[in-house]
């Protein structure tokens, strides 16, 4: 990762994490206790919620795109070419990197000629190393601060 990042650094190439979550227009609730004999009742379906893909570079470019359903690998390769056109140019190679989320695993199986032909190589990160990606510790601070 180390190399890709001085390549960014020298302009070779554009470097992108892209990730999802979800989001709820609820407050958190707290750990805490309640009453003795009462029980606390959360709703299982809240309305308000919806999730977000996301593409970011270590410089701060983004784009997001809400989605009201499920994410899937469908929508993960609509948006990235839109996500992509947006903040790359055509000439340049792009890396875009992700964790191994089975949606992630599955879009890029099934457009890697298209992804390689539009000049974006894709990078998974090993698992349970969410540390090494940018957008997860936006998504992060979004959902706790």
């Amino acid at each position: 990762m180390n190399a890709l990042q001085v390549k960014e650094a020298s302009g070779e190439i554009d470097l992108f994490y892209m990730d999802e979550s979800g989001f709820s227009t609820d407050g958190c609730i707290p750990c805490a206790g309640h009453p003795q004999g009462k029980t606390l009742v959360l709703s299982a379906n809240t309305p308000g919620c919806v999730n977000v893909i996301g593409l970011m570079s270590r410089q701060g470019a983004g784009y997001f795109h809400p989605v009201k359903t499920t994410v899937t690998s469908d929508q993960l390769l609509q948006k990235r070419w839109r996500l992509l056109f947006c903040l790359s140019p055509a000439d340049k190679l792009t890396v875009l990197i992700m964790d191994n989320a089975p949606v992630h695993l599955k879009a890029e199986r099934e457009e890697l000629a298209t992804w390689l032909l539009g000049r974006v190589w894709v990078w998974f990160l090993p698992s349970y190393s969410s540390e090494f990606n940018p957008i997860e510790i936006l998504w992060r601070k979004v959902i706790f601060e």
